[in-house]
């Protein structure tokens, strides 16, 4: 049997929102935050060896606010996902899973790749705390880690990574 290697990422978001602005949320579109182009990876790269474990979390502005089961319906009917998705559990803080403690530790935060996004997302984590930017924290949802077949942690991507750089790298490891 061969051996697999996994991607990890976090929650089935459905929209990002803006900061408030004078008492009401905005919504943007979500082509950062969609598990479209994730399936399509794993569709094209799942018989080579390449397993997707989706952890949805509701710690981003409260996008994945249902039980397992629906989160798991709203993304196989909106998305046509396919892949394994876990348990919703935190990524941060003090009751987050184990498994992104070590995540973290083993690749922090390194910025935001350059998007239409980047702006917006600095700002709004700079207000709410200046030293966001040192922090391994997971910053928003779609944050995905690539971990080799003997267990190694090997990238993180940002959900302002471009999608080809993730398969880049899955390919590099396949």
């Amino acid at each position: 049997m061969t051996a697999s290697f996994r991607m990890r990422l976090t929650g089935c978001a459905t929209a990002m929102p803006q900061p408030l602005t004078n008492g009401v949320r905005s919504v943007l579109p979500t082509d950062i935050l969609s598990p479209t182009p994730i399936e399509k990876l794993y569709k094209d790269y799942h018989e080579k060896g390449l397993e997707i474990l989706d952890i949805p979390c509701n710690q981003f502005g409260g996008q994945a606010p249902g039980s397992d089961d629906e989160i798991h319906e709203f993304c196989s009917i909106h998305y046509n996902t396919t892949f394994e998705q876990m348990k919703k559990s935190n990524v941060n803080g003090a009751n987050e899973l184990p498994l992104y403690t070590y995540l973290k530790s083993q690749k922090g935060f390194e910025g935001f790749d350059e998007h239409q996004y980047k702006p917006l997302l600095e700002k709004m984590f700079s207000e709410a705390d200046p030293d966001w930017a040192k922090k391994p924290d997971i910053k928003w949802n779609f944050t995905k880690f690539i971990v080799d077949r003997s267990g190694n942690v090997v990238a993180r991507f940002e959900p302002t990574a471009d999608i080809s750089k993730v398969e880049e790298c899955i390919k590099s490891l396949l």
